[in-house]
């Protein structure tokens, strides 16, 4: 226990902070890397829900202090080492990853077309939970009825040992505008779920997609989800599960649809 009055140890947490690291060189979001930057590098402002994105990809369970956002913060700033390297990390993003195009969406206001989220950064960003109580789904759909979205999480490869043979829904994409996706096992075409995914225009709803290729990454890092956006209802057959053929309000990029589609 640290001594009243004195800071925690900044050794006592490198290895969370290097695993922490390696998330954060997955960020693609130019508004999120930029915000950030210029809090680490400038000691500018930062919004307090960019400040949650990052920290929860910089922190994994353990937390500095109680597990609030602005302790997690305030042990960066007390550290200038620490914050020297975040400086470093986050030149090298901006100088090195691809531009994407800064389009977001009126359901979570601060999620960004084509970059890549893990699914704890998209639920606080649909208003889902907080930094200090994280909210809790690991299906693969989420119902935000007061913001009037149903999100749709996707691995394109699933392996047995992740996905019970019930859940090994068949996730692809056909074209670069046509996405292949089945509604949990128990959805039935007359229920609530399924009217609400079929007549999604009607009652006001957006269906957002988030897909990856595998659940983990080659580095054992859990793999970030690609924001793939809105969604319209095509057509749809069968129950329990219903396969649906969304389109794509926006076209998948030639990179993502070559391990998107599925394979013969």
């Amino acid at each position: 226990e640290k001594a009243k009055g004195k800071e925690p140890v900044l050794g006592d947490w490198l290895p969370d902070l290097a695993k922490g690291f390696r998330r954060l060189l997955l960020l693609d979001d130019p508004s999120l890397i930029e915000e950030f930057r210029r809090a680490v590098v400038a000691d500018g402002e930062c919004s307090t829900s960019v400040l949650a994105l990052i920290h929860t990809a910089l922190w994994g369970r353990r937390r500095p202090g109680e597990g609030e956002l602005l302790q997690a913060h305030h042990f960066l700033r007390s550290h200038p080492g620490l914050m020297e390297d975040l400086g470093d990390l986050f030149d090298w993003l901006c100088s090195h990853q691809t531009p994407l195009p800064k389009q977001y969406f009126s359901p979570s206001g601060i999620l960004c077309l084509h970059a890549h989220y893990t699914r704890e950064q998209v639920l606080l960003a649909l208003g889902k939970g907080s930094f200090e109580a994280p909210f809790s789904s690991r299906e693969g759909v989420l119902h935000v009825s007061e913001r009037k979205v149903d999100c749709f999480f996707a691995d394109i490869e699933k392996s047995e040992s992740d996905f019970s043979p019930t859940t090994m829904y068949e996730d692809y994409a056909i074209t670069d505008r046509l996405f292949h996706w089945q509604s949990q096992s128990q959805t039935s075409e007359t229920s609530s779920v399924g009217q609400r995914y079929i007549a999604h225009e009607d009652q006001g709803y957006t269906p957002l997609l988030f897909i990856r290729e595998r659940k983990k990454l080659a580095n054992g890092l859990t793999a970030p989800y690609f924001f793939a956006g809105p969604l319209r209802y095509r057509r749809h057959e069968g129950s329990k599960p219903i396969s649906f053929i969304w389109e794509l309000e926006h076209q998948l990029p030639a990179k993502v649809l070559a391990w998107a589609r599925r394979g013969d």
